[in-house]
């Protein structure tokens, strides 16, 4: 499925078809949705999978190269892929696919955007907000069950890595990220995702 908000189009992919219950998948920096590919076999029998890459990850768009404004004649800016702007996606999905409640698996980055979206439902619970109140309430999406992995629950417990700090830098950050990041510096720091009895594969 190919979905535009603001003309700014994002991809997104399911399997499964309706009744079954909906699973939302929510991927983390600095991967996609296929994260979650080797889930797919075993679960597809018994939920609708809805799978997306978060705007400016995996297939969807990138803000360099982009063309096109939106409704407003705004060109897309890289604030547009701030939490709050990937939420709006995501509530965009779920109305354009007609999803009115579902389980969440979420991962890193996700986890985040997941708070955020459960945030505004609490917020319309207690009217405040700007859909606050019963109607505003109704029209989001329920979320059921959640599931996090890997995230940044509690700030307090945070224990970034000395690049992590050097890139939220105001100076240092874009420097590093654009002068100093390679390919090869990447893939040194993705290693460390996985454990060392399996490594990623070259290919990846």
């Amino acid at each position: 499925i190919h979905i535009s908000t603001h003309l700014f189009p994002c991809s997104s992919s399911s399997a499964s078809t309706p009744p079954s219950p909906t699973i939302t998948f929510l991927h983390g920096f600095p991967t996609c949705s296929h994260d979650f590919a080797a889930l797919l076999p075993a679960l597809a029998p018994h939920a609708t999978l809805l799978l997306w890459d978060l705007w400016g990850y995996g297939d969807s768009d990138k803000v360099a190269g982009m063309e096109g404004e939106d409704e407003k004649g705004k060109q897309p800016k890289r604030e547009d892929f701030s939490v709050f702007y990937q939420a709006d996606l995501q509530e965009a999905l779920w109305r354009h696919l007609g999803i009115e409640e579902t389980h969440v698996v979420s991962h890193d980055l996700g986890d985040t955007v997941l708070q955020e979206l459960a945030a505004r439902r609490q917020q319309a619970e207690q009217g405040e907000g700007k859909e606050g109140g019963k109607e505003g309430a109704a029209s989001r999406t329920v979320i059921h069950d959640v599931f996090l992995f890997n995230g940044g629950i509690f700030p307090q417990l945070h224990r970034p890595v000395l690049m992590q700090t050097l890139l939220l830098t105001p100076f240092l950050g874009p420097f590093l990220s654009r002068y100093l990041m390679s390919e090869w510096s990447f893939s040194k720091g993705i290693q460390g995702v996985f454990s060392p009895s399996h490594p990623p594969s070259p290919s990846l």
